[in-house]
């Protein structure tokens, strides 16, 4: 595999995200039809600085300390996830919602793999790697599960009723728990000589999605119930986490 190559295929694929982002944005101008578990429209500010972070990333790639885990271990995965999500800001043009819903639950998939993938075979190797690949990818990996369900939530009007929207924002919430509470555990018990951080970025934008729904759905009672309590107990186990990395770091 021809790291040159594929960097700059990387390279080229961010833009082509960026480019079908703006496109999109000036073009369509169809709002996306209310869900139980539509958001506040602040936030979709995050989807900006995930943008900026590709922009950032792609020129980091080009680090020769980050070769391996470049072309290893994301190898061609970033293509394949860049490709689907610039073909699915222009799908969104022609409205097809259950075809948008496919298309972002499949580079959801790659991302989790990906993301899997980095966590459990790649850790970062200083604060660089950190913060411009795996976090980078722990932003996109969380906001494209609340795309990917919102999607099919728009797509599929069955869904779209109290109790499975409940239904999926526990699980939504648990994923957040999990990623920053147990998740890290459960590696570090199967990985020797491995002993991975809590990544309370994920969660955090897990957190941030819930913000939004509660602030949206807050005369649904139901659903702004799950919501708070959920950020709350993610909230807590973020918190925990923070103690416990500053707690080990004074040692």
């Amino acid at each position: 595999m021809n790291p040159v190559l594929l960097k700059s295929l990387n390279t080229a694929v961010v833009f082509f995200i960026l480019a079908a982002a703006a496109f999109t944005q000036l073009i369509n101008t169809t709002a996306v039809p209310y869900t139980y578990i539509s958001s506040e429209l602040y936030t979709f500010g995050l989807v900006p600085l995930l943008y900026f972070l590709l922009m950032v990333f792609a020129i980091y790639q080009w680090s020769a300390q980050v070769n391996d885990i470049i072309v290893d271990g994301i190898s061609y995965n970033f293509i394949i996830i860049g490709i689907l999500h610039g073909s699915w800001y222009l799908i969104s043009l022609i409205h097809l919602y259950l075809v948008e819903a496919i298309v972002h639950t499949t580079f959801t998939v790659i991302l989790i793999i990906t993301y899997y993938k980095l966590e459990y075979y790649y850790p970062p190797e200083g604060i660089f790697d950190n913060l411009l690949i795996h976090k980078v990818f722990s932003i996109w990996t969380a906001w494209s599960l609340y795309g990917s369900t919102l999607g099919f939530w728009v797509a599929i009007s069955a869904l779209d009723n109290l109790p499975l929207s409940i239904i999926a924002l526990i699980i939504f919430i648990c994923i957040g728990w999990f990623v920053v509470d147990y998740y890290p555990t459960i590696i570090g018990f199967f990985v020797i000589d491995y002993s991975p951080k809590s990544d309370f970025i994920f969660s955090a934008v897990i957190v941030w999605c819930l913000i939004g729904i509660a602030a949206r759905q807050v005369d649904v009672l139901p659903i702004f119930v799950t919501t708070t309590t959920g950020i709350g107990l993610i909230s807590g186990a973020i918190l925990k986490s923070i103690v416990n990395f500053f707690s080990e770091h004074r040692r």
